[in-house]
């Protein structure tokens, strides 16, 4: 079966092209699929993240049916994903969460303002 694939070319600092050299060369992998997998990695990170953005969003618009269903799939996911129970990024996502279980919107609000600033900054 026969992939569809466009090629794309980029700059990049000497110091990342030096560091993705020196690994290709310890893995013994080609740099378009080291590249590849990087940026693939990247892409699924930001795009959930941008969907527990965008479900913290409507729950504090109270949205609560609309978010609950994001929420759901989005802890699933992240279950699925997450090997040993670190979730980086998504920690102040799940505070945010737990603030808004137990009601403290305020608290929840300044939580998810910053999870929306630090994503905006990411783009």
């Amino acid at each position: 079966m026969k992939r569809n694939v466009k090629t794309y070319s980029f700059r990049m600092p000497l110091e990342l092209k030096e560091r993705l050299d020196n690994l290709s060369k310890n893995l013994s992998k080609p740099k378009s699929a080291i590249a590849k997998e990087a940026i693939e990695a990247y892409l699924n990170e930001v795009e959930d993240f941008s969907f527990a953005v965008n479900a913290l969003e409507e729950l504090k618009d109270g949205d609560y049916q609309k978010a609950s269903k994001k929420i759901d799939k989005i802890v699933k996911n992240l279950q699925e994903d997450s090997n040993d129970n670190e979730l980086g990024d998504f920690d102040f996502a799940i505070e945010a969460l737990e603030e808004l279980k137990d009601g403290d919107y305020q608290k929840a609000s300044k939580k998810i303002d910053k999870i929306v600033k630090n994503l905006k900054q990411t783009k």
